[in-house]
């Protein structure tokens, strides 16, 4: 022994490693010729902590020594020194005194780690070479190495997939301080044994002496600390080790037999609550150890056992996996205790477990998939397309179900449940179509999988006929399904039709929204639905209306100009309902009460056409009817809601030619065929009358009773004032009647030229007289009085600027010089004046080969040859006038002074031949004055104006003043035209010659009383400077400062304004 203390004290010296130690106690043995095995377990137990010198030397008996005893011995020697530091103090009062203990220890834990796992070799082997008398003991050793198997397991992959208990933590550290537990608990063993030793025990109590034993008391004692050492397994994750050695501690001491009762009862409840915990760790790992489970539940009981499975089944409820490992679990343990009672219920919830985990990312909520009855399950998993036929035969068989039954639902959900997928594509012109991605031929395939399932053909026919009715209606492709099922199991059925219009449908876009009343049959047949299927947008309902006569609800407001022919490919599969008439009326129709005609239009006549391209789409259209009646009627209808304007005589032109078809289409003396059609040419005449009219900007108000009678209505067109305007002025924007009567003329088929010659001839034989306006220059040409009489040679002047002016020259030329014509010489004089009005200078001289004066002087002769035989002085010639004394003829003319006709003809001669005689122009003027022929007396003071000898004379003075006078008697209604009447006045004052004779005061009182003060103000400057402040005055109290006013006036070229101006401002 002195020499395994001093190799000891080497050792603990660190003059020798473990290995030389081990080596050296090998030559001990051999020097005192003993055992190498047993020198090394008596060196073993000389050493405290030194586990590396231990290891070596287990190692060598394990691999060495065959004999149980020397075994078990260094196995015993091996538990006996864990976590060795302990023996320094057994008491074991608190935790702290653990933590205290564990914090001063420097036990390296992994070489006692691998001690324990020698030891249970060294166990292992024992029991292999034991005899029967040394086995229990070896047992007995090998019991106390198992309970820390599980300390060491996973150190070894091979033991990690020999030993798969899933309640042993991953990547579990073990402590000192749990070594420090197993080293307390085998000490409280062997202390026990001490008190009783038996022949079991020899190797566990092999090295006790007898300053271990302990009495019964203080053994109860450290029973009473188990529970405390037991929770730093919990802490630890430990539970199956505390379980395993807690376990061995209470077998062992079955060997007692005088064991107080209390120790035993402790034991049991320490089991039980390790039990437990163990259970709770091995249910709240994610794949539950059944085996171990199930063997810790046994002790249990059956209620127990159930009850705590019932338990975790709450708690684990959304846990399917651990779910149905439970529920199969408590099957094993009604088994295992020959019990039925709840089997059923177990055995469902293993189904519906089974079920739930064959059907992933299921849809039906966890909790109605469990709780719902096995039907109501059944039915929701084939809503929900989770089940195949084969799945659906295998539910059935696990729940005693008819599969015929579940065939149907699936056949029905198949087809009521189908939702394409598509894409949405948006063509050139911004339309959005549809391309249905999901295969047709994928649901026939699978519904003809189940119909051959199905027993019973003619009742799986009624089942699936009766289906269609609860169709989703935008589901062609599921329509085409059950037709081409029908088909197939009933061939005396045909369903050709319905599939040539599907498949039309399929390929056919819808243009507009869904209606009301489809919208509310949507409702009607799928009340739950929160909105009306995306597809109605392009798709139309497949309906039984389709096949009725209410058809039109759905395919009316389909029809327009770019789709009715598209419906024309229906018309083979419907014809008893639909035909190319009523398309296309009601295309016609849909054009009417979409009211595109009306859109963006503001005025109430529209000049120029604007849906041009519109109305030969629809003559296109009507061109496809064949009932011409129809044609005609449904044409009528868009001309009463075509605008006013060129639109609308385009649609009554349009419907005149299908009226003119229908006509010529029946009987010939058909009295309504006849009326329909006077009814649409009146119509057409009617709007093409009012358009020409609005075209050439005449006023259709004062024409429309005479529309629709041509003869008077170009008659009252010649008649229009503005002819008479033109002929005395320029004017923009004038009718242009000439142009109106040659369109009429085309409209209602008339020779416009022989009315013209007509209306000519009448306004030619009317008495005219040339207005001798002789400021003009020379080279001007003539324009005539405004009385009847020259009105209506104007008119005749309009004429014949129509058609061809040339030859109405020629016409006009004919007629005035043509000797033995039968015109008298007015009619003559009337031509040959339209004549020159209606040519230029170089027409005449070319024409009539005389100067533009010589003919115009040889006209206004043969004027006053017929006003001459007018008044009964008979010269009919013109060579006869010219030697006829001019004095002579005044002289006679001068005694009927009261007769305007001798007024005139004085005037004439005098103008004609140029006579300036004061006499004769004295007795003109005054009699002019007195027979208040005004227009008459501008002409002559205008020709006397240039005569110096005429300018201060009394008469001459006189005329102007009344001129002046005269002019101030104007329409007051029109403010424009007054201020503009205003200016034309103020220029005449200004341009006249005796302007400082003239008496200003009426002028100026004209003007107040026109409230025209601007114009008052001008004529201020006209009054004696003394009298000017006075009227100047009288102007701003009446109107305020008006020099603005009188500024614009300055444009119109009226003289003055500045001084007038400076005159209001000094006021």
């Amino acid at each position: 022994m002195t020499l395994l203390h001093n190799l000891n004290q080497d050792l603990l010296d660190e003059t020798i490693s473990p290995i030389e130690a081990m080596e050296s106690c090998k030559l001990i043995a051999n020097f005192l010729n003993e055992s190498k095995e047993l020198v090394m377990i008596k060196f073993c137990k000389m050493l405290s902590n030194n586990f590396k010198v231990i290891t070596e030397c287990a190692d060598y008996i394990y691999r060495n020594e065959k004999d149980a005893e020397k075994l078990c011995l260094m196995a015993t020697l091996i538990l006996k020194s864990v976590c060795a530091i302990a023996n320094q103090d057994d008491t074991l009062d608190t935790t702290m005194n653990i933590n205290e203990t564990v914090q001063e220890s420097t036990i390296n834990i992994k070489d006692q780690i691998k001690n324990l796992r020698i030891a249970h070799q060294l166990t292992t082997k024992a029991i292999l070479y034991a005899t029967r008398d040394e086995l229990l003991a070896c047992v007995e050793v090998f019991n106390w190495t198992m309970a820390n198997f599980y300390m060491f397991r996973d150190n070894y992959a091979i033991e990690s997939g020999l030993f798969t208990e899933t309640c042993i933590p991953e990547h579990s550290q073990t402590s000192a301080r749990s070594l420090y537990c197993i080293k307390h608990i085998l000490n409280t063993y062997m202390s026990c044994c001490a008190l009783d030793i038996n022949s079991e025990l020899k190797y566990l109590t092999y090295f006790e002496v007898a300053g271990d034993k302990i009495t019964k008391a203080e053994f109860s004692n450290k029973i009473d600390q188990l529970p405390m050492m037991i929770q730093h397994f919990y802490l630890e994750g430990q539970s199956l080790t505390a379980y395993k050695i807690i376990l061995a501690l209470k077998h062992s001491l079955r060997h007692f037999k005088n064991l107080d009762g209390s120790v035993i009862q402790i034991l049991n409840r320490i089991v039980k609550e390790c039990t437990t915990q163990l259970l709770q760790r091995v249910f709240s790992t994610n794949k539950i150890d059944t085996e171990l489970a199930y063997s810790l539940l046994i002790p249990y009981g059956l209620d127990e056992s159930i009850a705590f499975i019932n338990h975790q089944l709450t708690i684990y409820k959304r846990q399917i996996p651990k779910f149905k490992t439970l529920a199969e679990l408590a099957l094993k343990i009604l088994y295992y205790y020959r019990s039925t009672a709840y089997k059923k219920f177990y055995v469902e919830l293993i189904q519906v477990s089974n079920w739930w985990l064959r059907i992933p990312d299921c849809r039906i909520p966890l909790k109605t998939f469990f709780k719902c009855s096995k039907e109501q399950l059944l039915e929701s998993l084939i809503h929900f397309q989770h089940l195949n036929l084969r799945m659906i035969e295998d539910f059935c068989k696990d729940f005693n179900f008819n599969v015929q039954y579940y065939y149907q639902i699936y056949l029905k959900k198949s087809l009521l449940n189908w939702k394409p997928e598509y894409d949405k594509v948006q063509d050139v012109y911004g339309k959005i179509n549809i391309n249905i991605t999901t295969s047709e031929s994928n649901l026939l395939e699978r519904c003809n999988e189940v119909v051959e399932l199905l027993e019973g053909k003619e009742a799986v026919y009624d089942f699936i006929n009766n289906l269609r009715h609860e169709v989703n209606y935008y589901h062609y492709e599921v329509f085409s399904t059950i037709f081409t099922i029908l088909e197939k199991l009933n061939k005396s059925k045909d369903y050709k039709n319905m599939l040539l219009l599907l498949h039309f449908l399929k390929t056919y876009r819808r243009i507009n929204k869904p209606s009301d009343s489809e919208m509310e049959e949507w409702y009607n047949l799928f009340p739950d639905s929160q909105k009306i299927d995306p597809l109605s947008n392009y798709r139309i309902p497949f309906t039984p209306t389709l096949f009725s006569i209410d058809i039109w609800k759905i395919i009316r407001p389909e029809l327009n100009l770019q789709t009715y022919k598209i419906w024309f490919q229906v018309i083979p599969i419907l014809n008893k309902i639909l035909n190319k008439n009523e398309i296309c009326s009601y295309v016609i129709k849909e054009i009417v009460s979409s009211g595109i005609l009306q859109k963006n239009i503001c005025d109430s006549y529209v000049l120029h056409p604007i849906h041009d391209n519109l109305f030969e789409l629809i003559d296109k259209c009507v061109q496809n009817m064949t009932n011409l009646e129809m044609a005609t009627s449904a044409v009528y209808q868009l001309v009463m809601h075509t605008p006013k304007g060129a639109d609308q005589v385009s649609a009554a032109k349009l419907c005149l030619k299908y009226a003119i078809q229908y006509k010529e289409s029946g009987a010939e003396n058909d009295p309504a065929l006849i009326k329909a059609f006077t009814k649409v040419q009146k119509k057409y005449q009617n709007f093409a009358a009012t358009h020409i009219l609005h075209t050439n900007q005449i006023n259709v108000d004062k024409y429309s009773n005479v529309l629709l009678e041509p003869n008077e209505l170009i008659d009252a067109l010649y008649m229009n004032e503005s002819i008479i305007e033109r002929a005395d002025r320029v004017l923009l924007n004038c009718p242009d009647i000439n142009k109106a009567v040659d369109e009429l003329g085309i409209l209602f088929h008339i020779d416009v030229h022989q009315t013209r010659i007509r209306l000519l001839e009448n306004w030619l034989s009317e008495r005219a007289s040339l207005d001798f306006n002789l400021t003009m220059p020379k080279s001007s040409s003539l324009t005539i009085d405004d009385d009847v009489n020259s009105v209506n040679l104007k008119r005749a002047a309009y004429i014949c600027k129509s058609e061809g002016m040339v030859e109405w020259q020629k016409y006009l030329l004919k007629v005035g010089l043509g000797g033995k014509s039968e015109k008298n010489i007015h009619y003559k004089a009337n031509a040959l004046s339209c004549f020159i009005i209606i040519s230029d200078v170089l027409a005449i001289q070319d024409l009539t080969e005389m100067s533009f004066d010589a003919f115009r002087n040889f006209i206004d002769k043969l004027y006053l040859l017929s006003d001459l035989q007018y008044l009964g002085l008979p010269i009919t010639d013109i060579e006869i006038l010219d030697k006829y004394k001019k004095t002579e003829l005044l002289r006679r003319l001068a005694k009927d002074t009261y007769n305007p006709a001798a007024v005139k003809t004085m005037a004439h001669i005098c103008i004609t031949y140029i006579e300036y005689d004061l006499r004769f122009w004295k007795i003109i003027i005054n009699a002019t004055i007195s027979l208040n022929l005004i227009h008459l007396l501008k002409k002559y003071v205008n020709f006397l104006k240039n005569e110096p000898a005429f300018k201060y004379k009394k008469f001459y003075i006189a005329a102007w003043q009344t001129i002046i006078n005269q002019s101030f008697k104007m329409d007051t209604s029109d403010s424009a035209r007054l201020y503009n009447s205003c200016i034309d006045n103020m220029l005449a004052i200004q341009a006249c010659p005796v302007l400082p004779s003239l008496n200003f005061g009426d002028i100026f009182n004209n003007y107040c009383y026109l409230q025209m003060f601007e114009f008052s103000a001008v004529i201020v400057q006209y009054f004696p400077i003394e009298e000017q402040r006075i009227y100047i005055e009288r102007i701003v109290k009446s109107k305020g400062n008006i020099s603005t006013a009188v500024g614009k006036l300055s444009k119109f070229g009226i003289c003055g304004i500045t001084k007038v101006q400076r005159m209001l401002e000094s006021y």
